[in-house]
């Protein structure tokens, strides 16, 4: 669980990427539905793959390669922004077309070994109340990312003013900044199991720790505590 909330927590999203791609690169609308639409599907294929080729794959040997991957197609971002794609001869909406599809194919590949995860962590009897509860961990870090993201946008000018103004020198800064990030979880891999083979091992084991539970539930309530609080000032500060 310590790889996992650490992972989610560092998957930093561009929060000044949507606006590039409507004020810098003109997406209308329709344009970004039909990328979350694509992406949405291909995130489906990608679970589909996982259970047909990669089901007994090592789980940290998943981590990695996905990892790698979607930081490289996240890098990518830069070539829209100085419109290196345009000098290949590829047009802007179908190379960002590209580029979310293919994240979200890798992200469908990584989701089902976090649910086989939780759903061997949950005892027998309370295994949807487990189940939520880890769920919300993972669901809450990402939530904490992109109150991070929020707060990185402030160190350069991400603004909509200065990417109308083709002021692209604190958006790339984001992008590979928020690229790098994404991969440094990965030193933290040998505390994610092998497998489902593994996992079972180390539950039968029967090491337990009070002080892993009291962990888990300050690291739950201080993340809590931050989205929510974030949440509140970003309200009134808008007011």
């Amino acid at each position: 669980m310590a790889f996992v909330y650490t992972y989610n927590i560092l998957q930093i999203p561009n929060v000044a990427w949507s606006s590039f791609l409507q004020i810098g690169l003109d997406f209308k609308p329709w344009a970004l539905g039909i990328m979350s639409t694509a992406g949405a599907i291909m995130t489906l294929l990608g679970i589909m793959a996982f259970k047909r080729f990669f089901f007994h794959t090592s789980w940290r040997y998943i981590y990695i390669s996905s990892t790698c991957l979607s930081a490289a197609f996240s890098l990518l971002q830069l070539v829209l922004i100085f419109h290196l794609n345009r000098a290949w001869g590829l047009s802007d909406y179908f190379f960002a077309l590209g580029d979310d599809v293919m994240a979200a194919y890798i992200n469908g590949i990584q989701f089902l070994p976090v649910c086989i995860m939780y759903m061997s962590l949950c005892p027998g009897g309370s295994e949807g109340a487990t189940y939520a509860m880890l769920t919300t961990l993972g669901n809450i870090a990402s939530c904490v990312a992109f109150t991070f993201g929020s707060l990185l946008s402030h160190v350069w000018d991400v603004s909509n003013e200065a990417i109308q103004g083709e002021d692209v020198g604190g958006l790339w800064r984001l992008s590979l900044l928020t690229s790098c990030l994404g991969v440094a979880p990965l030193a933290l891999i040998w505390l994610l199991p092998h497998g489902r083979e593994e996992q079972r091992a180390l539950q039968k084991s029967r090491e337990k720790t009070m002080i892993g539970g009291v962990i888990f539930l300050a690291v739950l309530g201080a993340s809590l505590s931050w989205t929510s609080s974030h949440a509140i000032l970003t309200v009134l500060g808008e007011g």
